[in-house]
């Protein structure tokens, strides 16, 4: 599973700005389980930075991206409709890195959980931080877009295992949740601008879910009995309380984004212009049909922006069951894991 925000756009090569890095493991001193614990730190990391650098609270809203832990590399891919966006990414590979805090440690191990189906028992926490300190010193390169980075023979050899990590298998220790969020009485402008802002909602969340470990899933809209629904689906530890997540999500709701955001996440989205959505969804949901940019001139404006952020609230946080063999054990690869 390719760990990524919950869309990498699908716009033409002449509207999308895409950047790649990878950084080769050493394979005889590195467990590829570790670098992908480190991996979901350097996502952590990176927007962190971000935030700071685009100084915004939601930075996926100018910027999609993909990671994984794979056949020996680390590798990112970003796309970007704000070609200025790649500017603090190149500056964040290219710069030393700290190691990661115990407390994130410890939030992105449960989430690479909660991501494989698997528990992990680390036996010797000073051999852990050691290699995550080596990992820390890996040097990222840039990749030509559109060059190939893996043969298509995997590497005939045995994949390095710290003896001091130990997994199982615990499909039942997790479980999968969905937080909707709702608007009653939507109108044309709810919808069009659920559908362009739905990155902001989930960066909104981002700190509560990351300290509990949580794995982001998916997002969608829907229509419920009249009601705009915004769905947003997590894999989280079965020890995770509900009740005390939606109490800190119902906090997290972006109500007090200031009139600069405002603004600037509109210039973006309209960057964006026809790949932020398409046609047949916002069709599917009113029955109404437009373009998607003419559907942005007319609705997408900082004051229609507010009013809707203003009417939405946080429905529930539900919880569904794991439906059996969801984490597919037999197909997953126990030397290269994601």
């Amino acid at each position: 599973m390719l760990d990524q925000s919950p869309f990498i756009s699908s716009g033409s090569d002449d509207e999308i700005e895409r950047l790649f890095f990878g950084a080769k493991l050493e394979p005889t001193i590195i467990d590829s389980r570790v670098a992908h614990i480190y991996e979901h730190c350097l996502v952590a990391m990176l927007f962190d930075y971000l935030r700071r650098e685009y100084r915004t609270r939601f930075p996926s809203t100018f910027l999609s991206y993909g990671a994984t832990t794979f056949l020996g590399y680390i590798m990112f891919q970003f796309a970007t409709s704000d070609e200025q966006a790649m500017g603090p990414v190149r500056q964040f590979f290219r710069r030393s890195r700290s190691m990661p805090e115990p407390e994130m440690l410890e939030q992105c191990r449960r989430s690479v959980e909660a991501e494989v189906g698997m528990t992990y028992q680390i036996d010797d926490e000073e051999g852990f931080r050691d290699m995550i300190n080596r990992l820390t010193k890996l040097r990222f390169e840039e990749l030509p877009v559109g060059q190939p980075v893996y043969s298509a023979v995997v590497p005939k050899r045995q994949a390095y295992r710290a003896v001091w990590l130990r997994q199982r298998r615990a499909g039942r220790s997790f479980r999968r949740i969905r937080v909707r969020l709702m608007i009653d009485q939507p109108d044309q402008s709810d919808y069009a601008l659920l559908l362009s802002t739905t990155d902001l909602l989930r960066d909104s969340f981002e700190d509560v879910v990351s300290r509990v470990g949580a794995y982001a899933i998916d997002q969608w809209l829907e229509v419920d009995q009249g009601k705009s629904v915004v769905n947003l689906t997590y894999l989280v530890h079965s020890d995770v309380k509900l009740g005390q997540l939606a109490r800190k999500l119902e906090g997290s709701l972006p109500i007090a984004v200031s009139q600069t955001e405002l603004v600037r996440l509109i210039g973006e989205v309209k960057k964006s212009s026809s790949t932020i959505f398409y046609p047949d969804q916002l069709y599917n949901l009113t029955g109404q049909l437009a373009t998607t940019e003419a559907t942005l001139k007319r609705y997408l404006t900082p004051i229609n922006l507010r009013q809707t952020l203003d009417r939405l609230y946080l429905s529930d946080v539900k919880d569904e069951l794991l439906p059996g063999g969801y984490y597919n054990y037999e197909n997953q690869a126990d030397d290269y894991p994601r």
